[in-house]
């Protein structure tokens, strides 16, 4: 797909919000990502967390990741 982005944003964070612990694999993960992605650490990004019944307009064209912090339901509409 063509909108779709080549970094696991998963995985980044799982890396980066572990550093300073972890073992070796934790650090190998890291040196990893950081080799195939070397800009990714410098991304400007905006984080926000909603509450319920709260809704967010991402305009055509912005990347985004979305992680749930519970249990929840969330629905997508596309407008062109």
């Amino acid at each position: 797909m063509g909108n779709t982005s080549q970094v696991d944003v998963g995985e980044a964070m799982a890396v980066f919000e572990g550093e300073g612990r972890g073992g070796g694999e934790l650090e190998a993960r890291r040196r990893e990502f950081e080799e195939e992605f070397p800009l990714f650490r410098d991304a400007e990004f905006v984080e926000g967390v909603l509450g319920p019944g709260e809704c967010l307009y991402i305009p055509v064209g912005w990347w985004h990741y979305v992680r749930s912090l519970s249990p929840s339901f969330s629905v997508s509409f596309w407008w062109n």
